[in-house]
């Protein structure tokens, strides 16, 4: 993609009108030309990184709460004895084989029943502990 293309595509994200657009470029330019097309390579890398950085910050992603829970449920597990892998891997192999091969977050509306099959799991495994 082209320092232009870029620009624009940044221009039309934050709606900067033409006009504050020809503003921006001449500001960028010394007030020597009017158009991002007719600006130097180095002049159109400064106006995108303007733009850019007007631009919001993109929200790193979470997990659902849910979604920690279960993988929270599983290092419990591993703590109590009952899983010998405490890890992320681990515990998505063990959901995917519950959900017939999808992924935990394709599956919202089954993540109650992997809290509770888990809760369960490692409630049995302590009573079975404690009664040792």
């Amino acid at each position: 993609m082209s320092y232009i293309q870029a620009i624009k595509i940044a221009q039309k994200q934050l709606k900067i009108d033409q006009d504050t657009h020809v503003l921006n470029v001449l500001d960028v330019s010394d007030q020597r030309v009017s158009s991002c097309t007719k600006l130097s390579p180095r002049q159109q890398r400064v106006l995108l990184k303007k733009y850019r950085s007007m631009l919001p910050a993109k929200k790193p992603f979470t997990l659902p709460k849910q979604v920690q829970l279960i993988y929270s449920l599983w290092t419990q597990l591993h703590q109590v004895g009952a899983v010998k892998t405490d890890s992320k891997q681990a515990c998505d192999a063990y959901c995917e084989k519950r959900l017939g091969g999808k992924a935990i977050i394709e599956c919202p509306s089954k993540w109650g029943t992997i809290i509770e099959s888990l809760k369960s799991w490692k409630a049995r495994v302590v009573a079975e502990n404690c009664h040792e």
